[in-house]
């Protein structure tokens, strides 16, 4: 795993609703991005889960994710926000 997916993935344990509000509303997601880290973040579903619902390969499931980790690893560091 790249260094910026897992400083994305320590700071989502650890991230309280403003920040990530903040960090949401700071970055240019799109609808598929968006709908992605509604179903994760606020639905709790799995990668497995999500792949099955939205009828997706792993493949492009693993590009969303990697397309979003950089997203918000350059929001969480433009923001000042570090993993706690």
């Amino acid at each position: 795993m790249r260094p910026e997916r897992k400083v994305v993935k320590k700071w989502l344990r650890t991230m309280d609703r403003e920040e990530f509000e903040t960090v949401i509303q700071s970055s240019m997601f799109t609808k598929e991005e968006l709908k992605y880290i509604h179903m994760r973040c606020i639905d709790g579903k799995s990668f497995k889960d999500i792949a099955i619902d939205c009828n997706l390969s792993r493949r492009t499931m693993c590009s969303i994710a990697n397309r979003i980790a950089d997203k918000m690893h350059k929001s969480i560091t433009k923001n000042g926000f570090n993993a706690h």
